[in-house]
C-alpha cells in the first residue's frame, strides 16, 4: 500500500521549493486557487494516512471550498452582518472583491444565495440542499482552480501537488504530498492565508482604505527614498535602461535587481536604472543570466564608486552578502526549475551559466 504517512526530508525540502514557486510565479487572477490549497490541506490533516495511489474525488473537497468563503459574504466592516435579498440591487457593494477583474466567483454566489435561504451554517442546510450546494461547488472546482492552479506565468506548467486521476473530476497526489500537507498544515495555512490576504487587499483598495497601508507601514519597503538614488546610479550606469539599455527619459524606476519580495533588505549593489515598463514587467522575477552578468560586472568594476556614492547618501551597502543571496536564490530557482525573466522574451529557462557568473561550484 502507498499510504502517505510521514515524508522523506527530500520530498519536505522538495514541496516547500515547490510551493514558494507556485506562490511566487503562479497564475492568480481569482482567490480560487489559495482556497484550492487551503482545502487540499485541511483534508489532508483529516486524513493523513490517504493512500496515495487512490484518487481522490474532488467532491471531497467542495465543504473546506464553502467553509472557506462561508464568512466572505458579509460587507466589510458591518459585524456579522449578511446582506439579505431586499438588498439585492446594492448586495456586492461593500463585500469584497476576490478577483483582478472585479467578476464576483460563483462560489461566492452560491454561499450568499444558502444565506439569504436563512441557514447561518453549512451543517444548517437541509440535506437535499446541502448536496446540491456541494454538487454545484464541485463542478466550480473542477471547472476552475483545479486543473489550473499549476499554471505559472508565461503559459508554463509545474508539476507539484497532485495530477489527473483518470478524468477531470479525480485527482492523484504526487508521493510525499498528503504527508507535507499534514505534517505542515499550519505553516501551510499561514503562508496562503497571507497571500490570500494581500490578494484581496489590492483587489480592494478604495474600501479598505487605510488597512491596506497596514503591511506597508510595519515592513515599509523602502521606496519613498529610491529618488535620491538616481544620481548616484547614474554616476555608474548612465542614462540608459538596465535591461533594455535605450536611453531614460521621464518613465525612469529604481528597480530591486533581486526583488524586494525575495530579500526585503535595501542594500545600494542591488539597485538598477530601469524604464518603468521593464521594471513592471520583470516584477518580482530573477533577472536572467544575461542580466545578471552585467549587474554582476557592474558592481564588480563601479564597486568602490559605487559603495563611496551610497556612504555619502546614508544607504547600507554589502556586496559580499548581496552576493551570497544572489547565490541563494538562484540555487533555488534552479533546484525548483523556475523560469527567469530576460526584456524582449519573457520568463526563459535559466542557463547554467548563472553558476559561472555566481562563482558557485
Amino acid at each position: 500500500m502507498n499510504r502517505a504517512g510521514r515524508a522523506t526530508a527530500e520530498q519536505q525540502a522538495h514541496f516547500f521549493v515547490k510551493l514558494q514557486h507556485l506562490l511566487t510565479e503562479g497564475e492568480f487572477v481569482s482567490t480560487y486557487k489559495f482556497a484550492l490549497l487551503l482545502a487540499l490541506t485541511r483534508w489532508a490533516v483529516e486524513n493523513p494516512d490517504h493512500d496515495e495511489a487512490v484518487p481522490l474525488d474532488a467532491a471531497a473537497l467542495a465543504p473546506h471550498f464553502v467553509r472557506l468563503y462561508w464568512s466572505h459574504t458579509r460587507p466589510f466592516g458591518a459585524g456579522t452582518e449578511v446582506v439579505t435579498a431586499d438588498d439585492a440591487a446594492d448586495e456586492w457593494r461593500y463585500i469584497l472583491v476576490q478577483d483582478r477583474g472585479r467578476q464576483r466567483p460563483r462560489v461566492l454566489k452560491l454561499v450568499l444565495a444558502a444565506q439569504q435561504a436563512g441557514h447561518g451554517d453549512l451543517g444548517d442546510l437541509p440535506v437535499v440542499r446541502r448536496d446540491q450546494l456541494l454538487a454545484k461547488v464541485k463542478a466550480s472546482i473542477r471547472a476552475m482552480p483545479l486543473w489550473k492552479l499549476h499554471a505559472l506565468a508565461g503559459g508554463r506548467e509545474m508539476q507539484f501537488l497532485y495530477r489527473r486521476g483518470g478524468d477531470a473530476n479525480t485527482l492523484l497526489f504526487e508521493p510525499g504530498i498528503v504527508g507535507c500537507l499534514a505534517e505542515f498544515s499550519g505553516l501551510i495555512e499561514h503562508i496562503v492565508r497571507s497571500a490570500w490576504l494581500r490578494f484581496v487587499v489590492r483587489c480592494n483598495a478604495r474600501l479598505v482604505g487605510k488597512a491596506a497601508q497596514v503591511e506597508d507601514f510595519l515592513f515599509p519597503d523602502g521606496r519613498g527614498r529610491l529618488d535620491a538614488l538616481r544620481p548616484v546610479l547614474e554616476q555608474v550606469q548612465g542614462r540608459t535602461c538596465f535591461y533594455c539599455d535605450r536611453d531614460l527619459r521621464q518613465d525612469v524606476a529604481v528597480d530591486h535587481f533581486l526583488s524586494w519580495s525575495r530579500y526585503p533588505r535595501d542594500l545600494g549593489h542591488n539597485f538598477v536604472l530601469a524604464h518603468a515598463r521593464c521594471n513592471g514587467q520583470k516584477r518580482d522575477h530573477l533577472p536572467s543570466v544575461e542580466h545578471l552578468g552585467r549587474w554582476r560586472q557592474r558592481n564588480e568594476d563601479g564597486g568602490r564608486q559605487l559603495a563611496a556614492a551610497f556612504d555619502a547618501a546614508g544607504l547600507p551597502h554589502d556586496w559580499p552578502t548581496l552576493c551570497r543571496v544572489a547565490q541563494s536564490l538562484y540555487r533555488s530557482a534552479a533546484n525548483a526549475g523556475a523560469g527567469v525573466w530576460r526584456v524582449g522574451s519573457g520568463l526563459v529557462p535559466l542557463a547554467d551559466d548563472w553558476r559561472r557568473i555566481l562563482g558557485v561550484a
